[in-house]
């Protein structure tokens, strides 16, 4: 299932259904806003946006009443999260999945927002993006590069060779197509023997992080090894590992952990330091057809995500 892509003019959605926007981040949730208007766009933002009714979220269902109403409103075009945290997954077992279904919208965002990306499209089929948020990827120091990649993917739908912001490397050698699926790596674990979690089998895994310890990173992909999606996914890209790939004292890195885990599987592993956490972003669709290529250190959008 593919939304429509956005024109110029059209109203964009905001909603938190993670952690809330406490009043320390109000200045750059604007400057995020902003960012968004001076892109051509208007921008209408949820009724609990700012709820703290827990002390530490809003309340699970406030958050899905906000992504319910975003879902109907006719006049809404897309729906970009202001930020993610911890809680999404909470959310789950209220979402009416036929409300997401009946009205198809570009849905965006990261972090932990990668729980409810990965949700969606099981649910629904529904092709959905890992792409900036509106605080941290739009309100602080946005580039030039995320600004070309929101409108080259939302607006003008282009299927292409990804563009990178920093040096790719091949570290398995090969060249795979599958159904794009990940995000947080973390994030991605909590729906992990549920009904929400996607299906892996012939897919292409991203997958990134922010963490200074490696311990919890190999524990992380031990899980990814315990439940088989190693033996299912044609392909791995790596990246950006916050905490980690900007610090040079580390003795190993996620890379090399990784490649203990997969053994002798033999499938291209791409570093890609182009979508994560405190960095600049790639808008990547999940559930969409792409390639990868690690001679040509290549990422490709072979299908239609957005009609």
């Amino acid at each position: 299932m593919l939304a429509n892509k956005l024109n110029y003019g059209d109203k964009i959605g905001i909603i938190a259904p993670s952690n809330p926007i406490t009043d320390d981040l109000k200045d750059i949730f604007y400057n995020g806003i902003n960012f968004i208007e001076k892109l051509g766009f208007k921008v209408e933002i949820s009724d609990n946006i700012f709820s703290n009714s827990m002390n530490y979220s809003a309340t699970p269902q406030e958050k899905v009443d906000d992504l319910h109403d975003m879902f109907m409103n006719e006049d809404i075009r897309a729906i970009i999260c202001a930020q993610g945290g911890n809680t999404s997954n909470s959310c789950l077992s209220l979402i009416d999945w036929d409300i997401i279904k009946g009205n198809p919208k570009i849905f965006t965002g990261i972090s932990d927002i990668s729980v409810l990306l990965n949700a969606i499209y099981k649910k629904t089929g529904l092709v959905t993006f890992h792409g900036n948020d509106v605080i941290w990827g739009f309100g602080k120091n946005p580039s030039n590069y995320d600004k070309e990649e929101f409108i080259n993917r939302f607006v003008l739908s282009k299927k292409e060779i990804l563009p990178s912001n920093k040096k790719r490397e091949e570290l398995l050698k090969g060249n795979a197509s599958g159904k794009l699926v990940g995000g947080n790596l973390r994030c991605l674990l909590k729906l992990s023997g549920t009904e929400y979690f996607p299906d892996f089998k012939d897919s292409i895994l991203f997958i990134e992080d922010i963490t200074e310890e490696l311990d919890s990173l190999d524990s992380l992909l031990t899980q990814v090894e315990h439940i088989g999606i190693f033996e299912k996914i044609n392909g791995i890209i790596i990246g950006y590992i916050d905490g980690i790939d900007n610090n040079d004292k580390k003795p190993t890195n996620l890379e090399e952990i990784l490649l203990k885990k997969i053994g002798d599987k033999n499938i291209p592993i791409l570093k890609a330091p182009d979508f994560g956490h405190n960095c600049f972003n790639s808008v990547l669709p999940i559930g969409a057809e792409v390639n990868i290529d690690t001679n040509k250190n290549e990422i490709k959008i072979i299908n239609k995500f957005l009609t």
